[in-house]
């Protein structure tokens, strides 16, 4: 529990997370746990320790807490919040704390998992696409929230500002068709192409994108290209 939400403590941060230091922070979570049950059973006395076992904690398993040592104290204690909560439902769910406890563990490694595999996603680069015998470039950021599937091939969909698309593609020889999405303005028409070519470069390199593309009348000239998120996935 201890180690868990030092590790969620750190990761609301964005700090970096360093496995001996976590330990130790963890360690000393349990060790203190342990002396208030034996020398404070006063409930309030144990209260009153929360928040300086808390700082004393992150101090030793955040490199970067000294910097905002209150900071660090908050957040963890919500940490704590947030799993004892999770905790405490699940044991209400299942009738039994060591059913709550072994659930929580897995849900929290689960989305651990999740988070680490996300953020192996690049975040930023170039998109170059070739359609219609032309070839352009966008800026363009990897959009997990872009979630758009072409009816027709089946494929994922890149969405480009529509003013920017037919500035620097040939319209009439990208073989448009409609396609309607869902956004937070509103149901939306795009036109919808398969490129014949799509690239993304970042820092790691270059990726072939097996993506179709449409243009989008509600981006801005100028707007980077929304690469969706399965298409950056390793």
């Amino acid at each position: 529990m201890d180690a868990l939400a030092i590790l969620i403590a750190l990761k609301l941060q964005g700090h970096a997370v360093r496995p001996l230091r976590v330990l130790c922070g963890a360690a000393l979570g349990a060790a203190i746990a342990g002396l208030c049950t034996c020398l404070l059973p006063n409930r309030a006395a144990q209260i009153m320790l929360w928040p300086p076992a808390a700082m004393a904690m992150m101090l030793l398993a955040d490199g970067e807490a000294r910097v905002h040592p209150f900071a660090g104290m908050a957040v963890l204690l919500a940490a704590y919040g947030l799993l004892g909560g999770t905790v405490q439902a699940l044991a209400g769910a299942t009738g039994s704390l060591p059913a709550a406890w072994l659930l929580g563990a897995g849900f929290s490694l689960a989305a651990a998992a999740c988070v680490r595999r996300r953020r192996r996603m690049p975040g930023r680069g170039r998109l170059i696409l070739t359609a219609g015998g032309k070839t352009a470039e966008w800026e363009a950021i990897v959009d997990s929230g872009n979630t758009l599937t072409d009816y027709l091939t089946r494929l994922p969909v890149i969405v480009l500002a529509q003013a920017d698309a037919q500035a620097l593609l040939d319209p009439d020889a990208l073989h448009l068709r409609p396609l309607f999405a869902d956004t937070a303005g509103g149901r939306q028409m795009m036109w919808c192409f398969t490129p014949e070519r799509a690239l993304l470069r970042t820092e790691r390199g270059t990726r072939e994108l097996h993506a179709a593309a449409a243009l989008s009348p509600g981006l801005r000239r100028g707007s980077p290209a929304l690469i969706p998120g399965i298409c950056a996935e390793d």
